[in-house]
């Protein structure tokens, strides 16, 4: 039986873009609005968790790639146990991440720059002579057998989705994306996306259900 859930990933996994409609974006009443209305709450809620800090731990990182999501998930992995659901949403494989020391953040993502960033040369040097679709594929089939590889050693409950359409097609995660999933809720039924494009309340509890279905039918 499932009593706790993880999630790791990107913004969709953060849940960006879910916000309380009144009170103060500092405030633990907005913070555990997001946690209850992102998708990873909304999904506690068709297993039947009751929230709370000690059944949910949402570790998505907005803006976050594949490398920050593995290391998010080493560090949290000691934590995991066989009533856990490790949830991991698979951003784009074009990110990439670095350590970061000189920064309240620990990560430097690539898509993260502007003319004052300190690591702006950097990010143009790596664009230049390391960014390709070969990294990318790359990056992602690391990632996938990364995480199927330590949940099945371990015996850990594991649900992985992309987020966006993937670099190539791998047995383990299914054949479709919750941004495109998202967004053909959103045409079809409207009201399902918040004004920069992640699912917002509705659209975040639709993609949950999908979700929760792909869980009961591989019980």
């Amino acid at each position: 039986m499932i009593n706790k859930i993880f999630g790791f990933g990107c913004s969709w996994i953060h849940g960006d873009e879910i916000e309380h409609p009144t009170a103060e974006p500092s405030s633990k009443e907005y913070w555990q609005y997001r946690e209850q209305n992102c998708t990873l709450g909304q999904l506690a809620t068709c297993l039947g968790i009751e929230y709370d800090s000690s059944t949910m731990n949402n570790r998505g990182i907005s803006g976050g790639s594949l490398q920050s999501t593995i290391w998010e998930f080493t560090r949290f992995s000691d934590r995991f146990t066989d009533d856990s659901l490790v949830v991991v949403g698979l951003t784009e494989s074009s990110r990439q991440s670095w350590y970061n020391l000189d920064n309240r953040s620990p990560y430097m993502h690539s898509h993260w720059t502007h003319d004052d960033h300190p690591w702006n040369d950097f990010v143009k040097f790596y664009t230049v002579h390391s960014d390709c679709e070969q990294l990318w594929r790359m990056n992602y089939m690391v990632a996938v057998n990364y995480f199927s590889n330590y949940c099945d050693v371990n015996q850990i409950p594991l649900l992985m989705f992309n987020v966006f359409p993937p670099p190539v097609q791998l047995a383990q995660v299914p054949d479709w994306n919750a941004r495109g999933f998202v967004h053909d809720m959103h045409n079809k039924h409207g009201d399902c996306l918040a004004l920069n494009k992640h699912a917002n309340e509705k659209g975040s509890k639709l993609l949950a259900e999908k979700l929760y279905s792909l869980i009961k039918n591989d019980v």
